[in-house]
């Protein structure tokens, strides 16, 4: 996909998703860094900064909001368990000429409960996908990543301490398909580059 077809795209989800769930998007400003925040008074991580992006290349959407509230024209979240469960973050990007869906859940401590989370925007973001094919007329293919930023109580200096080689077939999520990243800090930066580095 050329630089020209991933604007139309991102154009489009702008289109798609409700602006409340929008974290970032090329607007007529230029940026090169997104911050991604987990609220509430029991987040031990509550911000971790991602740079690198060239101009114009990502697009953020946050798929967990609160409840009653339309995540898009096209959906509406249900009460039923665990459907209408999903990942904090769903970061569109292109990186090296590489298209990116990186799926992003942040945990403060208890790492439970994200398999669904990561399986249900994946199946909700293949219905997104379809509708930018059918009624916006662009076709688009990405690179998935499950990301699960969490933060760790240790005095292990490295931040970046688990990777798990991608093993997925359809949307059946094991933990081999998950890259899973501790922080030592409330608040944290990262690149593109190291978020989607290969083991």
């Amino acid at each position: 996909m050329n630089n020209d077809n991933f604007a139309k795209a991102l154009d489009a989800l702008k289109d798609i998703f409700d602006e409340k769930c929008w974290v970032g998007f090329p607007t007529n400003q230029k940026f090169t860094k997104i911050d991604l925040k987990e609220d509430g008074n029991k987040a031990e991580l509550r911000k971790v900064s991602i740079s690198g992006f060239e101009i114009n290349t990502v697009g953020v959407i946050k798929l967990d909001i609160e409840a009653g509230r339309t995540i898009c024209k096209y959906f509406s979240k249900s009460t039923e368990k665990p459907i209408n469960r999903s990942c904090d973050y769903v970061i569109f990007a292109k990186f090296e000429e590489q298209n990116y869906l990186l799926f992003v859940e942040m945990k403060s401590e208890i790492l439970k409960g994200y398999k669904d989370q990561f399986r249900n925007s994946m199946i909700f973001m293949e219905y997104v996908c379809r509708i930018l094919q059918e009624y916006y007329e662009v076709d688009i293919s990405f690179k998935k990543k499950l990301l699960l930023l969490y933060y760790k109580k240790s005095n292990n200096k490295q931040a970046i301490n688990e990777y798990y080689s991608s093993k997925q077939t359809g949307n059946k999520i094991n933990e081999t398909s998950i890259r899973k990243i501790g922080f030592r800090n409330a608040n944290n930066q990262i690149t593109i580059r190291e978020l989607i580095k290969k083991s």
